[in-house]
């Protein structure tokens, strides 16, 4: 699937300048690629345990998920901590969907056909979409929803392409650059687009919130998942055992609980609207980098042992303290610019 983020990366390099950007993006994919290479070796020398258990005896099916190797790893306050930095992280990506997809709607449809639709009723209409689609348990079901959201990314980015070219070779005297051009960034929680003013770039910014719409279910998916367990574990415990055997009261459950989220997700959006890229920034920080550089190499060592090589769990840990230095680096800089 192509995130919609691909389109505001030029306005990173704009900002930040080829020679910082560059070799950033570059860092920041090897530490990806290497983590999650930990995360797949984690997982092949934990299913190879439980196949050798297979054939001495008959053992349970266990998912090896990425919660369930930290919990392995380090028990249940690793499994716990990837769970809630999943969850969360997650949730404020959508959360910031909520919140610049009904105002992006708002102004296209006034822009586009001189509707003056209010924002309000663009989250609900965004609502009335994401609460039947938080129903579906099975993610393969997201592939006709993901197609389209890929194919309006790529009109976008097309269109923004093609303003750049026009620019280069028509020569015109405004100064637009191709970073300028294909950018898409959120600034103030609302879409911008450093595009020439006219129906044309009206349509890329429509085209960009629907595809936010369509892709917002597998943004959601990760989150709900672990509501579900959470709210399934509980029910089990308070209730009798017969619950188990009623899969149709379950399936309602787990509906009303994924409406619920929807909704809770619609009113943070709202209340915390003038300052929740700053609260996404620190969230990113303090749960979004130990989930993605640093959890997954110290997985790697403790379920791995004496067979991960001395070069391997150098480079692991050489992953952890850049991750390290990302966090103290990004939350600095995000209460910095709060103040």
């Amino acid at each position: 699937m192509i995130g919609p983020a691909i389109l505001y990366l030029p306005h990173a390099f704009a900002a930040a300048g080829y020679a910082v950007a560059i070799p950033l993006l570059v860092l920041s994919t090897t530490m990806f690629l290497w983590s999650s290479h930990c995360l797949l070796e984690s997982w092949r020398i934990e299913n190879e345990k439980l196949s050798r258990r297979s054939f001495s005896r008959r053992h349970k099916k266990v998912h090896l998920s990425y919660p369930e190797l930290a919990y392995r790893s380090f028990g249940s306050r690793g499994e716990r901590l990837v769970q809630i930095g999943i969850s969360m992280m997650q949730s404020g990506v959508c959360i910031t969907y909520l919140i610049f997809v009904p105002q992006n709607l708002h102004t296209s449809a006034r822009l586009l056909f001189g509707w003056d639709v209010s924002t309000n009723w663009c989250l609900l209409f965004m609502m009335a979409v994401q609460i039947p689609l938080s129903w579906i348990r099975d993610i393969r079901k997201f592939k006709t929803t993901n197609l389209l959201g890929n194919l309006l990314i790529f009109y976008g980015w097309i269109a923004c392409l093609g303003f750049a070219l026009y620019a280069l070779v028509s020569g015109t005297k405004r100064r637009l650059y191709l970073n300028d051009a294909t950018t898409l960034i959120i600034k103030n929680v609302t879409l911008k687009l450093s595009l020439p003013p006219g129906k044309l770039a009206t349509t890329v910014q429509l085209a960009y919130s629907f595809a936010v719409v369509f892709t917002f279910p597998l943004q959601n998916f990760p989150s709900l998942e672990i509501v579900h367990r959470f709210t399934e574990k509980v029910l089990v415990n308070r209730t009798t055992s017969s619950y188990s055997k009623e899969p149709d009261r379950t399936h309602h459950v787990m509906n009303i609980v994924s409406a619920m989220v929807v909704v809770l997700l619609s009113v943070i959006a709202v209340t915390t609207m003038d300052v929740l890229d700053k609260v996404v920034g620190i969230m990113g920080s303090l749960l979004g980098i130990p989930i993605a550089f640093m959890m997954p190499p110290l997985i790697h060592n403790k379920l791995g042992g004496d067979s991960v090589g001395k070069f391997r769990k150098m480079g692991n840990h050489v992953c952890v303290g850049l991750g390290f230095v990302a966090v103290a680096i990004s939350t600095i800089a995000t209460i910095m610019q709060w103040s």
